[in-house]
């Protein structure tokens, strides 16, 4: 199975009295009789392990929930981490081994290794982008990133280019996917800062760095206006303050 399918199926959770068909894609590194066993466990209430699809040392984690009356629940997937990858657990006070966790792991090096990055950011953002910047869009846009310095103790104070474009060069992942979002987040149980969407893009004054806005127009969502022309018109403010500076 190939990471796209994958989540794809990650997608359809949560599901209530899944058959053995509704699993199979949620957990590809599982044979069919595992798969089997976990419909049929009489435990209330367990977490199984499900490839990562970015980050290393970490794995999906799908909680599943069957109550008295027999009904069986696989709910949502949050992102688990192994002992000694970066901070350890997310959310929930996971087991030390998550059933299936290694073969979890395993399977995603194997099939698509080559785009799984190891934890080595700073900072974890989420962005709840307001839909009037898009043509077509009714619901709040969900986006997140990682960078590699602290927003407001290092950029924010940094007057040496564009904030946006500070922020830009800071970035190192990015994503709208909810489940890649709970990998890049890791262990970090509070987010330092909340960004969330203003008038022209993070925060009050600073545009959509291009990593952010680029990302979004590959996934299909249309600008009203081209966040290339907000970035165009902080460079420009910020030239012609070095310029006043300068006298």
């Amino acid at each position: 199975m190939n990471r796209e399918d994958y989540q794809t199926g990650l997608r359809k959770l949560p599901l209530n009295n899944p058959t053995l068909d509704d699993l199979t894609p949620l957990f590809p590194h599982l044979n069919k009789q595992t798969i089997e066993h976990l419909l049929n466990t009489t435990d209330q209430q367990h977490y199984i392990a499900a490839p990562p699809l970015q980050v290393k040392g970490s794995y999906q984690t799908i909680f599943v929930n069957k109550s008295t009356a027999g009904q069986t629940q696989f709910l949502k997937s949050v992102a688990g981490r192994i002992a000694g990858s970066h901070l350890k657990r997310d959310f929930f006070n996971f087991p030390n081994e998550t059933p299936y966790q290694k073969s979890a792991m395993d399977y995603a090096e194997k099939n698509w290794g080559e785009i799984l990055v190891p934890d080595n950011w700073l900072i974890y953002f989420e962005l709840e982008i307001n839909p009037s910047h898009f043509i077509g869009v009714e619901k709040t846009v969900f986006a997140a990133f990682t960078t590699s310095r602290n927003y407001w103790d290092d950029l924010e104070n940094d007057d040496s280019g564009p904030k946006s474009l500070l922020i830009n060069d800071s970035i190192m992942q990015a994503t709208t996917s909810i489940f890649v979002a709970n990998e890049l987040r890791g262990g970090r149980r509070s987010l330092p800062y909340t960004m969330r969407q203003h008038r022209t893009g993070i925060g009050i004054r600073v545009p959509f760095p291009a990593k952010i806005s680029d990302l979004l127009i590959s996934e299909g969502y249309q600008f009203k206006e081209d966040p290339a022309i907000w970035r165009k018109r902080e460079a420009d403010k910020f030239e012609e303050k070095c310029n006043l500076n300068n006298y």
